[in-house]
């Protein structure tokens, strides 16, 4: 700022002509997202300090490794925001709020699919995965390896509001958001780990995002795209009934198969595959998300009945 100010004032207070918007309006927004990345410290890098404080450092060593395959898996659902991200700023640049409105439930239920397979996949494999890579000692226990997909979840599916939000131009207003969420994660971890052991970190990354972050994205969103909060949210109805019973289900097979090998592992990852797709796909055929999905397969599903046509002919 003050190299800014000293050499190209009259950039920086945007007296150059042709100059709309001006320079420091443009360095006011990025000065947000730099504070937004910042806050993301306290979100994401504070829960195995927090353990490791309250509980001494022997007790991240299980708690990095129980997590540890969800925060791999977690990355795949965060490449689809970052693609949606581009079409979601055009569609602002076309002030169509029907559109926007449902292609952020669109995204919603699509992060969500995606975050519920991750989820699933700990389920089954996460208990036997631990064992397999390091010894059972090292595993948390199932009720930990939970709360932390439950945090990533949650997490996920605030975040097609966030990336929503973002494109409005409200910098400002979610890197302050961050900075609360931030506070109210490190205060309820300390809390409830210091109550409840290892499992009170991503207990208290869901209360801090759920009471600072969550009610203040959505109020906001709905003001814009003039849509009530419930509105946003149903999308996300149909998909919770049938997630539920897909966890149910890959949980069942966790206990059924109890995968020790390598290659045991990787058959029962494809089983819980198989299993919530078979379960979750009507959703992904209904709108919003189904009038994007439905296109894609058309040509998929013509082959498939041409080839059934000519298997019955001959």
């Amino acid at each position: 700022f003050v190299r800014l100010r000293r050499s190209f004032a009259g950039t920086l207070r945007g007296e150059r002509a042709g100059e709309t918007p001006s320079a420091a309006k443009t360095f006011k927004k990025g000065l947000w997202i730099s504070v937004s990345q910042i806050a993301q410290v306290f979100n994401s890098g504070t829960d195995v300090l927090v353990v490791g404080k309250v509980l001494g450092a022997t007790a991240t060593v299980p708690y990095s490794l129980t997590g540890k395959l969800t925060t791999v898996l977690a990355n795949k659902p965060q490449l689809l925001m970052q693609t949606a991200f581009p079409g979601l700023s055009e569609l602002r640049a076309s002030g169509s709020r029907p559109r926007i409105r449902h292609a952020t439930g669109a995204l919603s239920q699509a992060m969500l699919s995606l975050s519920g397979l991750v989820v699933c996949l700990v389920i089954a494999l996460n208990r036997n995965f631990v064992a397999w890579w390091t010894g059972p000692q090292q595993f948390g226990g199932v009720k930990l390896s939970l709360a932390i997909a439950a945090a990533m979840l949650v997490k996920h599916w605030g975040q097609t509001f966030t990336y929503s939000l973002f494109c409005f131009g409200y910098e400002r207003r979610m890197a302050l958001t961050s900075l609360a969420e931030g506070c109210c994660t490190v205060a309820a971890s300390f809390v409830l780990v210091y109550l409840w052991g290892p499992i009170g970190a991503p207990l208290g990354a869901i209360i801090g995002y759920c009471t600072a972050n969550l009610p203040l994205t959505l109020s906001a969103l709905s003001k814009e795209l003039a849509s009530s909060p419930i509105d946003l949210l149903r999308p996300s109805f149909s998909w919770l009934l049938r997630f539920v019973l897909a966890a149910a289900c890959c949980y069942a097979l966790d206990r059924w198969l109890s995968p020790r090998t390598f290659w045991e592992l990787a058959l029962t990852g494809l089983a819980a595959c198989a299993a919530y797709i078979a379960i979750v796909c009507p959703v992904l055929l209904r709108d919003p998300l189904g009038s994007y999905v439905r296109p894609r397969l058309a040509p998929v599903l013509s082959l498939f009945r041409r080839a059934q046509a000519e298997a019955v002919a001959n």
